[in-house]
């Protein structure tokens, strides 16, 4: 048993509370910074998430291209865009404009995923980087792309 333990997070489930004395400081920690990290990553994406056209963080609509893409020309419309991230730009799609991206780009060699019939799009990730991942459209039937974490730029 450890004198160092800190205290078992409230957010621990029925094991990692039996099993908390036996990690060693270092293991606490990481586990501790791991669920701040998603807590932090989760808050960020609902604070960039405008709601509605109307919201103080959005942006008018618009093309938009993925870094990388403007030399080839490929474009697809936005709705709007949220509040930017790191200086990209955050579209907001309708479905058919995200299954015209990934038809493009699953044309370029690049197949980044798949919308299922129930409209969630599973972006497919290595295992490595968290395994795939999915988004789902919002009330309106929109999808927020900041979600990718992709490099979009917005075109005049």
């Amino acid at each position: 048993m450890n004198d160092n333990n800190l205290p078992v997070p409230d957010w621990a489930s029925h094991v990692l509370r039996r099993t908390w004395s036996n990690l060693s400081p270092d293991d606490q920690r990481a586990l501790i910074d791991d669920h701040e990290q998603a807590a932090l990553r989760d808050l960020d994406i609902q604070l960039r998430r405008t709601t509605s056209p109307d919201s103080l963080g959005a942006r008018p609509s618009g093309d938009f291209t993925l870094d990388g893409f403007v030399h080839n020309r490929m474009r697809w419309h936005a709705e709007r865009f949220e509040e930017p991230w790191n200086g990209w730009a955050t579209p907001v799609v309708t479905r058919a404009t995200l299954e015209n991206l990934v038809e493009d780009l699953t044309r370029l060699g690049s197949a980044p995923g798949h919308i299922a019939d129930e409209g969630i799009c599973t972006v497919f990730r290595d295992a490595d980087d968290d395994g795939n991942f999915d988004i789902t459209p919002d009330a309106d039937g929109l999808y927020h792309l900041f979600e990718l974490g992709w490099c979009f730029i917005a075109l005049p």
